[in-house]
């Protein structure tokens, strides 16, 4: 309980920081990205390294890897909106964000209301679902490292093009011209 709250409130600074941020990164967002869901997942190995006494139990440590990888974990969902936004152009901002927020919300809750039923899990399933959470931390990085982007936003923003004038050549010669993608 307290260390789910502890963590919780320090990702909320981390949130409002990378997320005002957001728009100076915007041409390194997918290497940001990456990078960041790899420390907090390295974290959570640390985290459920040290729950499980796969090393000697430091409760310091344990603290240490579960604030900072949910500090990390938590703090890169601005930028996972971001490149939602940037991925479903020309659709609404507010629409790609409602529905992320409405998913992500949606799957809190049946994971909250899921534990809550009594006899339904285990204890001893219950506690693997550190690995539960460790595994969807890892396939978030291969999916972030495997995830293809062309910026259109970014292009229509930096360079005023229309989405009209817009065309797969004209992406390919504004890469060419050295814009970072």
């Amino acid at each position: 309980g307290r260390l789910g709250f502890v963590g919780l409130l320090a990702s909320v600074p981390t949130n409002i920081l990378i997320g005002s941020m957001a728009a100076l990164f915007s041409r390194w967002q997918k290497f940001l990205n990456v990078t960041i869901l790899t420390v907090g997942t390295i974290l959570f190995v640390g985290f459920v390294a040290e729950v499980e006494l796969w090393i000697p139990r430091n409760i310091v440590a344990v603290w240490v890897f579960y604030v900072l990888g949910t500090m990390c974990i938590t703090g890169v969902v601005p930028l996972l909106f971001d490149m939602s936004t940037e991925a479903s152009h020309p659709v609404s901002e507010e629409l790609s964000s409602t529905i992320m927020v409405l998913g992500n919300q949606m799957m809190c809750n049946v994971f909250t209301v899921i534990l809550q039923i009594p006899h339904l899990i285990s204890d001893e399933d219950k506690d693997r679902l550190n690995f539960v959470l460790l595994a969807s931390y890892a396939i978030a990085v291969v999916l972030s490292v495997l995830y293809r982007t062309t910026n259109v936003r970014l292009l229509i923003d930096a360079y005023s093009i229309t989405i009209d004038q817009l065309d797969t050549r004209s992406i390919q010669q504004i890469r060419n011209a050295g814009v970072r993608m």
